[in-house]
């Protein structure tokens, strides 16, 4: 009981570490940051779960032992063997949603990041094709001075109204 009870506390000191890493971690304004940023947070996620499920397989185990013996064991003058290792088992059930909810938190600021990168990325390819339709605009008003300078200018124009359709 006292090892579980260890290994409890230490995963709740654990918690309050990765719930800081997950509040207060930087949100990338990088493409390629933020996309590794949501796949490590993933792994991380993961982590958490995989160690909280181990302490707490361990927890409901001794429950288990302890109701199976009939053994009336008392942890602290305040509670029994088993009421503190339910206890324990409920504080971390609790600490793990609530790291669950920080990580679905960061795990939408990450997406929008990463909208936002990709948002940013097609308005400057927009913004290089307006320039590009403004230059060959440009390069159009002229007064042709011949009817092959008008040809040749008439082509160019049905060159620019093809690349704006697209």
């Amino acid at each position: 009981m006292r090892l579980f009870e260890r290994d409890a506390l230490e995963l709740c000191s654990q918690f309050e570490l990765w719930s800081e890493q997950l509040s207060n971690g930087e949100i990338s304004r990088s493409l390629k940051e933020a996309e590794i940023k949501l796949r490590n947070l993933s792994d991380h996620i993961g982590h958490i779960q995989s160690a909280t499920y181990e302490v707490a397989h361990r927890g409901e185990e001794l429950v288990q032992h302890f109701e199976n013996s009939g053994i009336n064991l008392m942890a602290d003058s305040q509670y029994s063997g088993v009421a503190k290792v339910q206890v324990l088992l409920e504080y971390i059930q609790e600490r793990e949603m609530d790291l669950e909810d920080l990580g679905s938190i960061r795990r939408i600021k990450l997406e929008q990041s990463i909208q936002l990168c990709q948002f940013e990325s097609d308005a400057s390819q927009v913004n290089r094709w307006i320039q590009n339709a403004e230059s060959m605009l440009v390069a159009g008003f002229s007064i042709p001075g011949s009817l092959a300078e008008a040809e040749q200018l008439k082509k160019e124009h049905e060159q620019f109204q093809t690349a704006i359709e697209v």
